[in-house]
């Protein structure tokens, strides 16, 4: 339990307040540990996607006896399916903040109030900037590229202020009931204070474009480190409070960075692109999997995604990609301590790719053309995760 809620009187039935959060610890972890079975026991069958489960890390969760137990159930689960999210919220600075399954983050960052600032409020919405592009019509140039940066980051900002506009008038006109409904005075959805999402596409492309050294290398560094630096700036120079709350995010849409390639192939040719994936499906990456097999490439790339995490201020996931095996839960558990303990990554989650057949009804590891134990081909679901996240 987060200290800061330790003494504030519980909401109880009826809305009346009873006792304190401090009072209910004990029906907090049991109320996690059964979720965790429930999502297990109805995994059994089928994947389970949703609910997304957001598994919130501070010191206490390791040190206390109890919680280290709700704590190695969801490892388990993560070991097997892939399924929660790990927030680690150790450092000062994460105290308050909150994270949805989509990245995106709310930290007492805009008014000062932590209940205003992460509490009733959400995303307007998100505009996928598309850095290779920008670099392809720069031509080489560093200068005309961040010009080009600059202006594309004004339209970006330009949309989502028509679309927190005409949300505005829609609530006037009654038209979003749900959204605008008050209870005693205080609002279900506070829309001046959500975020406005501006994510990049291409990131890891763009870096080898002009350096010609993949986005890992220490080589990278310089360049990475200015590109970042010149994108914040953009973004949050046109964060103006009350109502602008302009954030910049590495998450993205598959749909964005799939099309988004498939666009600049056709614009600028196969010579002149970067891109992941194959002819049939190309796209860029947004988010890159940090395999677990080799710890020193993990360790090494971690720290990159500390990076893109202290620059994606509104949206971030760092996601670590679990080897098509059977994995042991207490090794995850241990790489999670790790994390908690030396890296500054916000939101992570162990992926899985999985494949479920609904004809015999069995989950098998991997991305399977054909059911191992039916041969079934028609009926097959594949959970890939190798170039998007699960949600």
């Amino acid at each position: 339990m987060p200290d800061f809620l330790t003494k504030k009187k519980a909401i109880g039935p009826s809305g009346k307040r009873i006792n304190r959060y401090e009072d209910y610890a004990e029906e907090i972890l049991l109320i996690a540990s059964l979720l965790s079975e429930l999502v297990s026991a109805d995994d059994q069958k089928k994947p389970v996607s949703n609910p997304s489960l957001i598994v919130k890390l501070r010191s206490k969760v390791i040190e206390e006896k109890e919680s280290l137990a709700a704590l190695e159930q969801f490892h388990q689960l993560a070991a097997e399916r892939g399924l929660p999210y790990f927030a680690n919220l150790q450092s000062e600075s994460h105290r308050h903040t909150s994270y949805t399954a989509t990245g995106s983050r709310f930290v007492a960052d805009w008014t000062g109030d932590w209940e205003l600032d992460t509490l009733q409020t959400g995303s307007i919405d998100n505009v996928s900037l598309n850095l290779a592009r920008a670099s392809y019509d720069a031509e080489g140039s560093q200068d005309s590229f961040f010009q080009l940066l600059d202006e594309r980051i004004e339209m970006a900002r330009r949309a989502l202020e028509i679309k927190y506009r005409t949300l505005r008038q829609r609530v006037r006109e009654g038209l979003l009931p749900f959204l605008s409904q008050e209870i005693g005075g205080n609002r279900y959805f506070r829309l001046e204070n959500a975020t406005r999402l501006i994510s990049i596409v291409g990131l890891s492309e763009t870096v080898e474009s002009f350096i010609d050294k993949p986005m890992h290398l220490d080589e990278a560094n310089g360049f990475l480190d200015t590109l970042l630096g010149q994108l914040s700036k953009g973004v949050l120079n046109h964060a103006k409070k009350p109502e602008t709350r302009l954030v910049p995010s590495t998450v993205s849409s598959l749909i964005a960075k799939e099309r988004l390639a498939e666009l600049d192939i056709e614009h600028c040719g196969w010579e002149k692109v970067r891109v992941q994936g194959s002819k049939e499906q190309p796209y860029y990456a947004d988010m890159v999997a940090l395999p677990l097999v080799d710890k020193g490439v993990w360790r090494k790339r971690m720290r990159i995604e500390e990076k893109l995490n202290r620059f994606a201020s509104g949206s971030h996931l760092t996601r670590l990609q679990l080897p098509d095996a059977g994995q042991d839960p207490d090794e995850l558990l241990s790489v999670t301590r790790e994390i908690m303990g030396g890296y500054e990554v916000g939101l992570f989650t162990y992926t899985r790719n999985l494949t479920y057949c609904a004809n015999c009804q069995k989950t098998f590891y991997g991305d399977l053309p054909k059911c191992s134990r039916c041969g079934s081909t028609d009926i097959l679901i594949s959970t890939k995760s190798s170039h998007r996240s699960i949600s």
